[in-house]
């Protein structure tokens, strides 16, 4: 697979399968929001902050993915200002191709997060087993990732600042949802210059040392390069498990990427655009637009979840984690947490609206026309959450430590081993 064409469509047409009735539903509550109310059925992802696992509301018997972060592990890393940042973030959103935040509770050791469960699991576990995609099937999962990344820009004003394949699920109808918020900031009149995110899919203002400042275009960059690795199979600028990231920041500051013959010419103009290592002359939303490779796309069909997917998740009765990697030796901390910890993290929970949200976009929006926020208007979510006061990221491979409720599992199996997991919402 890969190239080429194939029998799919953009094109509106078929029912969306029915939700699993175990699977809870973003457009409904689940309450109350406390521990005595779940049950830990099995881990489903586990990263530097914390452990993801799918977990069963004893009442309502509706599953969601709740990740647990340690409350000392971070008053050790002094990241309550990252965390209570995205937070803010998490609940700001709203939209049919990013994941759902319902809520959050504390333990006497832990914060969690409230997630849905994207059954499907992640579009990199996804490119693994099929290798490379039909240049169709790519479209399909990169018109509805630019939907999400415009809204983020456009609509709340925030840079994301790790998209890739990792951060990317699947749900129960086989559409995209992006995961993983612990990089993206607001963006202001202060430039940024701090160094974050996955080697293989930064682009050169931050691969050159930061020494220029960023913003949007950052994520135009590595939506970029995972369309190029949906349909070549192979990252644009080197893989970690093959490659040094000296040499893939070298390969994205000073050449071209790896593109193969059997694309066709409007996917290599679009990826070519994205990828222009000059940020001012870089195509974003409006060129991906007008694009050629998007010249089939009914962007309100797709902004509606009009358009049948290329992959839908097998129906599942039962419980079932089939798509995900199993990490059923982990187990959430249960020591209580100290008083120091308790308080130093209690502003967390205070940035919760209380409750528990639910989502009036998980079907689909309207129209996919953003209304730009005005500059003007653009205030931070807190006072002291700018970038210059949370705690410099380091730039790293797929390992790296990212987000605080999506942060990738420090695997020692690479990149290619399935056992990789970044998890947020599962």
């Amino acid at each position: 697979m890969g190239g080429g064409a194939s029998t799919f469509k953009m094109q509106a047409g078929g029912n969306p399968p029915e939700r699993s009735s175990w699977i809870g539903d973003p457009t409904q509550r689940i309450l109350p929001l406390s521990q005595d109310k779940f049950k830990d059925i099995t881990g489903i992802g586990k990263g530097k902050f914390g452990h993801v696992f799918l977990s069963s509301h004893k009442t309502q018997e509706k599953h969601i993915a709740i990740k647990y972060i340690s409350k000392e592990f971070v008053r050790e890393c002094k990241s309550v200002d990252r965390i209570r940042q995205e937070i803010e973030l998490i609940q700001k959103i709203d939209h049919p191709y990013i994941v759902h935040c319902y809520g959050g509770f504390d333990t006497p050791a832990c914060i969690a997060m409230c997630f849905e469960y994207c059954i499907g699991g992640e579009l990199f576990t996804r490119m693994k087993k099929v290798g490379k995609f039909y240049e169709q099937h790519a479209k399909f999962y990169f018109c509805e990732m630019a939907l999400a990344l415009n809204y983020l820009h456009n609509t709340l004003g925030y840079v994301y600042r790790d998209l890739k394949p990792e951060n990317v699920l699947i749900d129960h109808t086989g559409h995209c949802k992006l995961c993983d918020f612990g990089f993206a900031v607001p963006v202001h009149d202060n430039p940024l210059f701090d160094g974050c995110g996955t080697a293989m899919y930064v682009a050169p203002e931050i691969a050159s040392g930061f020494k220029q400042a960023h913003g949007f275009p950052v994520d135009w960059w590595s939506l970029g390069c995972v369309l190029a690795e949906m349909i070549t199979g192979n990252a644009p600028f080197g893989d970690t498990d093959n490659t040094s990231k000296f040499e893939i920041f070298t390969n994205i500051t000073e050449k071209s990427p790896f593109l193969t013959m059997t694309m066709s010419k409007s996917s290599k103009q679009l990826i070519l655009g994205l990828l222009n290592k000059n940020q001012k002359q870089r195509w974003d939303w409006d060129n991906v637009k007008s694009s050629d490779f998007c010249a089939d796309v009914d962007w309100d069909d797709v902004a509606s979840k009009s358009i049948a997917p290329p992959w839908i998740p097998k129906t599942q009765k039962n419980v079932s984690t089939e798509n995900f990697v199993s990490w059923n030796e982990m187990v959430v901390p249960k020591a209580p947490a100290s008083s120091t910890a308790n308080g130093y993290c209690a502003v967390l929970m205070a940035s919760f609206k209380g409750g528990c949200r639910t989502s009036n976009n998980a079907n689909g929006v309207s129209s996919f026309t953003a209304t730009p926020v005005p500059s003007g208007t653009r205030s931070r979510t807190s006072s002291d959450a700018s970038p210059t006061n949370i705690p410099n990221q380091t730039l790293s491979g797929r390992s790296s430590p990212s987000s605080t409720f999506g942060t990738p599992v420090q695997s020692q199996q690479g990149r290619k081993s399935l056992k990789h997991k970044s998890t947020v919402g599962r």
